[in-house]
């Protein structure tokens, strides 16, 4: 056989699992989204901390999702992750006291409205990656 047959056989055999490589390769770059977005918000939380930056949460969880192919399978994973991410930076953000403007919530302060906004938008994020439609490989 020769190497041009070899080749072009491989390449066929395995086209399949180039498709699931590459959905898998999204994952990191999605939560590099989420993270790179985490990394703002704290910055000018550090630069601002009595301004409220009430989207940064929500943004956080829901960005990731949509910068990924919907129909991957590991959405969903990059949904939770991406909630978590802004969970924690919500979390992080409050014990350093970096969250002292206004909220919108009638309860609580920033720092709450930023737990249930992430919370709210991760669910929110998880349910869309489970309804979205999948390609099959």
């Amino acid at each position: 056989m020769s190497d041009t047959l070899r080749t072009e056989s491989a390449a066929g055999a395995f086209s399949g699992d180039m498709t699931a490589r590459n959905r898998i390769n999204q994952v990191p770059a999605a939560l590099g989204i989420a993270a790179g977005l985490a990394a703002i918000w704290t910055i000018a939380a550090i630069a601002r901390p009595g301004a409220t930056f009430h989207l940064a949460p929500i943004l956080i969880a829901l960005a990731p999702l949509l910068a990924t192919a919907r129909e991957s399978g590991s959405s969903s994973v990059v949904a939770g992750a991406a909630a978590l991410i802004a969970l924690g930076t919500s979390m992080a953000l409050a014990m350093a006291d970096l969250m002292r403007g206004p909220g919108l919530l009638p309860f609580g302060g920033a720092p709450t409205e930023a737990v249930v906004f992430a919370a709210a938008a991760g669910m929110a994020a998880i349910g869309l990656a489970r309804l979205s439609p999948r390609r099959s490989a």
